[in-house]
């Protein structure tokens, strides 16, 4: 046969005791058709193999003169066999990578969905495989030998590379299955709010528990090597599946360590990230080795700091143009030489999750991470930890010289990145960091991993009264906290933390959310705290107490009426999740001072209780294999306060806290987990749309039940499913959400932080319309979940409670959008109208604003 392809060692006829003279086995002719579709490195593996099996029929069945040559062309073919079959198996298991990194490559990678259409390649393949490997096992083997060695046993040995394949394959395939899954929700990457509502989407393929326990479970029933067979695989004991499973567990510690350095408050370093356990050893290392370094950038920074403290000097030269050699960039770190020190700053870091997306940068990104998994890092880094008096540190000669090494390993990476001979263990590599990458984007898992502080040096007005006077500018070090860009961390972190989205995109054209602006200086405060941050009880008092006529509704709502008294462990779960949002509306009548002691007018501010996180939108967060299965509150009411379930952890949680993945009991996983999780974040979007979206609430279904009280059992519900999984207790969820969301929906409708402020009849259509919702709130069960006796009151309160606080900021908004037009009238229109011999008032009067709906 002509351009045949080589599908390995040929096995002759004669030397099979076969009738018909000479030629060779053809997997192509007769008996190998039915592995047609298969590898071929599995047909050159599989006819390997055969070659044993043949050398034993031979030496039991050979007879005649040509016994012995028989015997001796059996042996020379098996011999010369035997050490081919390893290196077919490398390349099966190579062409199973190649399945993966293609799809990775070409689909998901680039935010394309591979299934229905473009998975069905890497599903044949698997299918074939797994297919013939069961045929394999069905042809006419030789029996075991009693009492024979496993090294010389025939049988033993192909069961042994049947068992060695099905079981890589067995990963290769899960691996497949569940990224072409979670690659469902890749096309909707640049809309966060549509990722949520990937339940929707018709063509896509949910995985289940079995393939997240196939995926990355260390062991699985009944697909184990045995002993025996370790001692005849002899270096090939560990495959592909046990390699891949380690290099998952690295990757998902180095893709959260690394983010979890980018969070790092200087301030705080011990307590200011979503990781756990991160050791000084750890931070230092990614510190240095994930730097985003760029010379020529380093040297644009530092002219361009420079020339802003010149040019401040030329406006006050004590002191500051000196200050020019405190600074100095070196090796991507800014440092910047203050009375306490020097402060390294880290300029980048090279976290996929919140860097640019220039293709270098994730390459090089992508070269590190493989470059770790392949290194065994992981182990040799946690030997350079020492700890000396109590203090946390580790081996400085010893962190050197990894760090070096590690950067040569990966520069040399980059050089041969396009090498089409790249050992098998860089391409598992390969793929096991590009596949952890999908995998954060379907789980969401990346919301939290997305943002990041980015630093740098700059100058500004002396904060210190006194020392402002001989000394006015000053350098410091500036943080900015950053959401990542779209290609790289998608935009999930939109709807993860949504009162940050709210607070950006309020410097947008197109922000229509629900809340009004904030002051400039909360604005300051928000974007220098975690996105997650709450000021918390103490502060909310605080504000409460500075503003009479905030204190006077505050009252209100918690003073005991009748028969009806907030039960305390309701009120501690509030309490527990308090904040507030600073709006730009002021009360010139109330006058408060700042931290120099200069009074200047209040700014009106709106206390919040939920929360302004949405931790359930992290699928790892929403299931437990440690304690019950299924989530339930985190926080539960014992004795006066609040207190944590014992045993209640995530899956979230143990990674944070360092286990590994691979020890995780996944079999402990509901099967239809993932399904259950779209289900609620398909129901969480919805009242997120509406908090920062309404004109796109109005075209959701979610827009049908606020239209009428009539509605509200079907809002409760749909509010319930998007909160069933935020580890509080839903009664306190939904106190703090739905009327909330009726309030601000209503004073939307209405316009009432304009001028319909101070509009009576429009003042009193809202009235109205909010009386109706506290109306039906009262008419609402007492009791819900056994944990309260005034459920409806609660609601009906709390409306009462942000309708008060929104009147009053509508009304001082109405009036300060009113002085506005006014002076604008008086400074620029009235003179236009005397021109054109118009007989005007000197006076405004505002038309009636358009409904913004």
């Amino acid at each position: 046969m002509e351009n045949r392809p080589d599908f390995g060692p040929r096995i002759n006829y004669q030397a099979q005791g076969k009738e018909g003279g000479g030629g060779e086995y053809d997997p192509l002719r007769g008996e190998g058709r039915e592995y047609f579709y298969v590898e071929p490195s599995f047909l050159a593996t599989l006819n390997g193999l055969r070659a044993l099996a043949n050398l034993d029929k031979v030496r039991r069945e050979a007879s005649g003169p040509q016994k012995d040559k028989l015997i001796r062309e059996a042996e020379e073919l098996a011999a010369r066999v035997e050490k081919e079959i390893p290196k077919n198996f490398e390349k099966l298991m190579g062409a199973q990578l190649n399945e993966l990194q293609g799809m990775l490559d070409n689909q998901l990678l680039r935010f394309k969905s591979p299934y229905p259409y473009d998975s069905r390649r890497q599903e044949m393949w698997f299918d074939n495989l797994h297919e013939a490997v069961q045929k394999a096992r069905q042809e006419e083997w030789p029996e075991k030998v009693p009492g024979a060695s496993p090294e010389e046993d025939v049988r033993t040995k192909i069961d042994s590379w049947l068992d060695r394949i099905a079981i890589d394959a067995t990963w290769g395939e899960a691996n497949f299955r569940l990224l072409e899954g979670l690659g469902s929700v890749l096309p909707a990457f640049y809309d966060g709010k549509k990722m949520m509502q990937w339940v929707s989407v018709p063509l896509r393929s949910d995985p289940t528990a079995s393939f997240y326990e196939r995926t990355f479970a260390k062991e699985l029933p009944g697909l184990k090597l045995t002993d025996t067979e370790k001692v005849v695989l002899k270096e090939k004991a560990d495959g592909l599946r046990e390699k891949a499973i380690r290099y998952q567990d690295d990757s998902a510690y180095w893709r959260m360590n690394v983010a979890a350095v980018q969070q790092i408050d200087l301030d705080d370093p011990a307590n200011s990230t979503f990781m756990e356990k991160l050791t000084p050893a750890e931070t230092y290392f990614i510190r240095k080795v994930f730097t985003d370094y760029d010379p020529d950038a380093e040297r644009a920074q530092e002219e361009k700091l420079k020339d802003k403290i010149r040019e401040k000097a030329k406006v006050y030269a004590e002191g500051l143009i000196q200050k020019i050699g405190d600074f100095k960039v070196e090796g991507g770190w800014a440092i910047y030489k203050g009375k306490t020190g020097d402060t390294p700053v880290p300029l980048n870091l090279l976290n996929w999750y919140a860097m640019g997306s220039v293709e270098e940068k994730k390459r090089t990104y992508l070269a590190i991470m493989e470059t770790l998994l392949t290194g065994n890092t992981r182990e040799e880094l946690s030997k350079l930890e020492k700890e000396e008096n109590g203090i946390k540190g580790f081996d400085q000669v010893g962190m050197d010289n990894l760090i070096s090494t590690v950067k040569a390993k990966y520069i040399e990476k980059l050089g041969d990145w396009f090498s089409p001979s790249r050992k098998i263990e860089d391409k598992l590599a390969a793929v096991v960091a590009r596949a952890g990458v999908v995998m954060d984007w379907g789980h969401m898992s990346s919301a939290e991993m997305s943002w990041g502080w980015n630093y740098s040096i700059d100058v500004r007005e002396t904060k210190d009264i006194e020392k402002r006077k001989s000394e006015p500018w000053e350098l410091h070090v500036k943080r900015e906290k950053s959401l990542g860009g779209p290609t790289v961390a998608t935009d999930i972190s939109t709807p993860a933390y949504w009162r940050e989205t709210e607070r950006v995109n309020q410097n947008k054209a197109w922000s229509k959310g629900f809340l009004p602006p904030t002051s400039p200086d909360y604005r300051s405060e928000l974007g220098d705290h975690a996105p997650d941050w709450k000021q918390g009880w103490i502060e909310v008092e605080k504000i409460v107490n500075q503003d009479p006529k905030l204190r006077t509704a505050w009252n209100k709502l918690w003073v005991p009426e009748g028969n009806f008294e907030w039960n305390p462990k309701t009120r501690k779960l509030l309490e527990k999740m308090a904040w507030y949002w600073e709006t730009s509306i002021k009360d010139s009548k109330i006058m408060v001072k700042d931290e120099n002691g200069i009074e200047k007018p209040l700014f009106l501010k709106i206390p919040f209780f939920f929360p302004p996180e949405i931790a359930s939108l992290n699928f790892l967060n929403t299931i437990s294999f440690k304690g019950d299965r299924d989530i339930k509150p985190k926080f539960v009411n014992v004795g006066a306060e609040p207190v944590e379930r014992p045993g209640q952890q995530t899956v979230w949680d143990q990674l944070r806290t360092g286990e590994k993945m691979s020890e995780l009991k996944w079999e402990k996983m509901g099967d239809q987990a993932l399904y259950r999780w779209m289900i609620t974040i398909g129901q969480t979007v919805r009242y997120v749309v509406t908090m920062l979206d309404p004109e796109m609430a109005a075209k959701d279904q979610l827009e049908v039940f606020f239209s009428s009280p009539d509605n509200l059992k079907e809002l409760l519900k749909r509010s319930d499913l998007g909160e069933r999984d935020e580890q509080l207790p839903m009664t306190a969820l939904t106190i703090s959400l739905v009327p909330l969301l009726v309030v601000l929906r209503t004073s939307y409708e209405h316009g009432m932080w304009g001028a319909a402020g101070i509009d009576k009849s429009r003042r009193s259509d809202w009235a109205m319309d909010i009386a109706k919702w506290i109306t039906a709130f009262r008419y609402l069960p007492e009791k819900r979940d056994d944990i309260d006796a005034h459920y409806g009151e609660y609601m009906a309160r709390m409306t009462k409670f942000y309708a008060t606080v929104v009147a009053r900021a509508g009304m001082l908004a109405g009036i300060a959008e009113e002085a506005m037009a006014s002076d604008a009238y008086r400074k620029e229109l009235s003179k236009e109208f005397a021109e054109v011999g118009a007989n005007i008032e000197e006076r405004i009067v505002l038309l009636k604003p358009i409904l913004r709906r």
